[in-house]
């Protein structure tokens, strides 16, 4: 079998082009990706954080600190006593830490395709500054690694949508003996 000329001509211009999109394109595309920031989800510090509640469908916790370092956390509603320090320390530690590299335009009709319209929770706590902060929390994303989340704070991705770790919905997903400090 033989190939015109102008065939062989098409398949080395072809070899050509895909040489340079591979060699030009592909790593610029990989330095692109690696150049998005991640941002912080709130701009708070440990101390800063006075009261939290947490609203779920069937469920809503509130909890405010003590200042006492022995007993840092007390729960008021749904039930007054002691929290469960590790529980609530974990759920703090995501407030100051959390982190989203990737955020996503917000469009009023887009809120059910997110989950945000029927959230597995909103997290809300108020700073030592009066303002209060909050988080609505979604569906998981296809892959099941990350969750659709909407932020309402002072902060650049305020009432927008954000990926966050699967760890916040871990962090609210618990039974309401759990949040609770066992005395025994």
């Amino acid at each position: 079998m033989k190939l015109k000329k102008t065939t062989w001509g098409l398949m080395i211009t072809a070899f050509v082009l895909s040489g340079w999109v591979a060699w030009y394109e592909l790593p610029r595309q990989r330095q692109e990706t690696n150049n998005i920031a991640e941002q912080k989800i709130f701009n708070i510090e440990v101390n800063q954080i006075r009261k939290i509640i947490i609203n779920k469908p069937d469920l809503t916790l509130e909890f405010i600190s003590t200042q006492d370092p022995n007993k840092p956390w007390s729960m008021t509603k749904p039930e007054k006593t002691l929290a469960d320090d590790a529980v609530i320390s974990f759920l703090v530690d995501l407030l100051v830490s959390g982190s989203s590299d990737r955020v996503i335009a917000l469009d009023d009709s887009s809120l059910a395709e997110y989950g945000l319209d029927k959230p597995i929770a909103k997290i809300s706590f108020t700073a030592t500054d009066g303002q209060t902060h909050s988080i609505v929390l979604g569906k998981p994303t296809i892959s099941d690694r990350f969750i659709y989340a909407q932020v309402f704070s002072n902060t650049e991705i305020n009432n927008k949508i954000v990926l966050v770790s699967k760890n916040w919905q871990y962090a609210v997903d618990r039974d309401l003996s759990e949040w609770k400090k066992d005395n025994s």
